[in-house]
């Protein structure tokens, strides 16, 4: 087992690679297909194993010394660098304009356009939670199974936050209230945004580490859910299961953002509005 890197260094590098994948599906056309996040997975998932410096069945990280840090330890490691990874990732997420999200989707309706963004959105989080659903359960069985959820769980909440946070600021764009600043702000703020709607500070590492650990018990509960309709076709149908069950998951939660961003806009709308007749 590699022993650990001081973070930075290793961090610069796993943004580098990352900001430079998801730029070049984030800005196209569609903006993360289910066919994109699908061939994005095991990059992801490669630049956090090699970040963390440990193999993906194993949660147990050495420091310098040789000595084996604690799962709790390492877990904070993970965390910190994980923040990192997403703070460093986002100013240089490529958020399209009302025009361009005009040009890209053929319609200019603003209920429509968001509409279709959020759709795509939530199609791609679908795909992440299906990927992310049937690796958790291809992984070995016994104690190391639980101790490799959390490495996964991490790719799935990378690839989700950052569809979820372009999401944010490109429904600002739709209904004319694009966030403040230059694009390199503009992500920064959605990444913010988007923590806010989760109930997650980014600067407590605390509160990443509860967080990836609450997410990391849905696997378990997609197993468990899994088991049920998966018996029948042995392992490959538990894991058809779990995979499904994380689908529907992501996808339920990602229109759920949507909702609520789109709610706030309509009353920021509605306040503009109010404020321009009162001036008449």
């Amino acid at each position: 087992m590699t022993t650990s890197r001081s973070g930075s260094a290793a961090v610069n590098a796993a943004v580098d690679r990352l900001s430079a994948l998801f730029e070049s599906v984030g800005g196209d056309r569609n903006a993360f297909t289910p066919g994109e996040v699908i061939a994005m997975w095991p990059k992801v998932l490669d630049q956090l194993k090699t970040l963390i410096e440990t193999p993906a069945a194993d949660a147990i990280i050495r420091d310098p010394d040789g000595q084996v840090r604690s799962p709790r330890e390492s877990a904070i490691i993970a965390a910190n660098r994980l923040r990192e990874v997403a703070t460093g990732i986002a100013p240089r997420l490529p958020i399209r304009d009302r025009a361009t999200l005009e040009q890209h989707l053929k319609m200019r309706d603003p209920e429509r356009l968001a509409n279709a963004v959020t759709k795509n959105a939530a199609n791609a989080t679908a795909v992440a939670g299906s990927v992310g659903g049937f690796f958790v359960l291809a992984s070995r069985s016994g104690p190391g199974l639980l101790l490799s959820i959390p490495l996964r769980v991490a790719a799935e909440t990378l690839v989700v936050a950052v569809i979820e946070l372009k999401m944010i600021a490109e429904l600002h764009e739709i209904y004319d209230q694009p966030l403040e600043g230059n694009s390199t702000q503009k992500g920064t703020t959605a990444l913010k945004l988007w923590a806010s709607f989760r109930g997650l500070d980014i600067s407590d590492t605390g509160g990443i580490v509860q967080t990836v650990a609450e997410i990391a018990r849905r696997p378990t509960t997609r197993r468990a859910a899994a088991s049920v309709t998966g018996k029948a076709l042995g392992g490959r149908g538990l894991r058809l299961g779990a995979g499904v069950l994380g689908a529907v998951e992501n996808r339920k939660s990602s229109f759920q953002l949507a909702e609520q961003v789109r709610t706030e806009l309509r009353r920021g709308q509605l306040r503009s509005l109010t404020i321009i007749k009162d001036q008449d």
